[in-house]
Order: structure tokens, then sequence, then C-alpha cells
């Protein structure tokens, strides 16, 4: 009897056409087109992107590059809500951590959940 040998499982991470369908938000999300970074603290490296959407608990960015950052993964989050500002002091920037991420075209969309809750101003 002859058997197949086994196959080895990619591992796929989510992307835009397979969305993730279980939606666990607490709090309004209101739509935004505004400049963002994000650090990865244990890298310590920088990523550069555009706030899509923002909550007083989290927020979803559009990353420029194709880095992913895992779920579980701490950052920190800074946005230019003005609009005109050019750079985001580490002292403007708040905690958060990975919730999920998934890639799209030449730009990684990650979610984060915020360390604590953004004032009600900066997230409506």
């Amino acid at each position: 009897m002859h058997m197949a040998p086994p196959t080895l499982a990619r591992k796929r991470f989510p992307t835009a056409d397979a969305p993730i369908a279980v939606d666990h938000r607490q709090h309004r999300r209101t739509a935004v087109a505004v400049a963002a970074k994000v650090r990865h603290l244990n890298s310590g490296r920088y990523h550069a992107g555009t706030l899509r959407n923002v909550s007083a608990g989290g927020a979803l960015l559009a990353l420029d590059d194709r880095t992913f950052l895992r779920p579980g993964e701490a950052v920190s989050f800074g946005a230019a809500w003005q609009g005109t500002e050019v750079l985001l002091s580490q002292s403007r920037m708040v905690d958060a951590e990975v919730v999920r991420g998934f890639r799209h075209g030449s730009q990684t969309h990650v979610a984060l959940r915020f360390a604590a809750l953004l004032p009600t101003a900066l997230s409506a």
C-alpha cells in the first residue's frame, strides 16, 4: 500500500479579502485619515502610516511597509491630530498592544488596543 507523504501546512496571515469575522469592539470607532506612526518596543523601530479609524480603546493603522507586527506585541502609537505636525515626540505617544494585523498590497494594516482609554476629544 502506497501512502502519500504528509504535507506541511503553511501558516497564513489574514488578508483584506479574508478579514476576521468577530467584532469585539467596546467603543464607537471614528473614521479618520491622518499621519501616524508606531514604535515597536522590542526592536525600537518606527513604522509610519495612516490612521484609518480610532476609538477611545484602540485604532486601525495602515503602515507604509510590509512589516508584520504580531498579536500581543507592545508598541507605542502617535498620530498627527492637528494635521500639521511633522515630528511626534515620544512623550506624545501612547502605549498599545497589537490585536491583529493583515497585509493589503504594499501595506500592513494593524489593529491596536490602547493600554489606557484615550480622552474623548482625541478619539472622536
